[in-house]
């Protein structure tokens, strides 16, 4: 009797269940929300997907917190597609910060710098309220220097308070790229003072000095072989002193960049030339041997 019993409430159960859906999805619901709880996000990511699925099946509205939970489990599963789909279903209706980050790094995860440039320059006030607007700003700022935006670019970079370091020479090559000399010569020249070793300062300003000396000896040097006379001559010496002293700058700059990498063929090369024309034979010698 007692085997009959617990079949016939088993069968029961089952009829109660069948004939009340909504008895299903809280026990599946249930079960989501422990796993969420205990952190075992892919198995919660796995309810929460067949949850959903019974809502929709149902004719029922899936409710917020289920699409939430749902978008970070996918996202803390690594399942970056689905976490796309819910985390922003979610955040349209709840624009709490915790989310908003979540999806920065799904977009970035995903490789969608577009969707990625758009979330944050439509949230960035969100991020400014969580004293994260320098993060804000530095993503932008990446995404538009790596889509070749370097007029966006430059101005993400003026809305940085603290830029980090290490952007430092995407912002010299944006600034090189929209042509503004004066600036990047002064950005090298600040950014030197807190860290006298910073390679991409010393070698911009290093193959700026090198350009700047090199063009200005040439055109003496054409302008006296057009017109030799003692004057043309005075002239010539007068500016080669100018130009060697420029050829200086670039010769201390371009030894502490091959002290700091020996192996770097370019330094050697400008160091090499450097020499010559400051008549330092021995030297660029040296140089010529490094070449080999």
């Amino acid at each position: 009797m007692r085997k009959l019993s617990i079949l016939s409430v088993a069968i029961l159960l089952a009829g109660i269940f069948a004939c009340n859906p909504m008895k299903k999805i809280e026990t599946v619901q249930t079960s989501a929300f422990s796993a969420y709880e205990d952190g075992n996000f892919t198995e919660a990511y796995k309810l929460y997907e067949h949850l959903i699925s019974m809502y929709k099946e149902s004719g029922k509205e899936v409710p917020p917190d289920v699409i939430e939970k749902a978008g970070i489990s996918a996202f803390e599963s690594k399942e970056y597609a689905k976490a796309k789909e819910y985390l922003t279903e979610a955040f349209a209706g709840n624009k709490s910060y915790r989310l908003l980050m979540m999806l920065i790094d799904t977009y970035k995860n995903i490789g969608d710098t577009a969707g990625l440039k758009k979330l944050i320059s439509d949230n960035i006030d969100i991020l400014k309220k969580n004293n994260k607007n320098d993060f804000g700003y530095t993503e932008l700022f990446k995404v538009n220097y790596a889509t070749g935006n370097y007029e966006e670019a430059y101005e993400d970079y003026k809305n940085i308070k603290n830029p980090d370091i290490d952007l430092f020479p995407e912002y010299l090559d944006v600034l090189t790229n929209l042509q503004k000399t004066k600036e990047a010569e002064q950005a090298c020249k600040d950014i030197l003072v807190k860290d006298a070793g910073n390679i991409a300062a010393l070698e911009w300003l290093a193959k700026s000095d090198y350009n700047k000396a090199e063009n200005w000896y040439k055109s003496e040097i054409s302008k006296y072989n057009k017109n030799k006379n003692a004057t043309t001559y005075a002239y010539l010496r007068r500016d080669l002193k100018k130009i060697s002293a420029i050829f200086r700058s670039a010769r201390d700059k371009f030894e502490k960049l091959h002290a700091i990498d020996p192996e770097n063929k370019s330094y050697i090369k400008y160091l090499k030339n450097c020499y010559l024309r400051l008549d330092m034979k021995s030297e660029a010698a040296k140089m010529d041997k490094l070449l080999k």
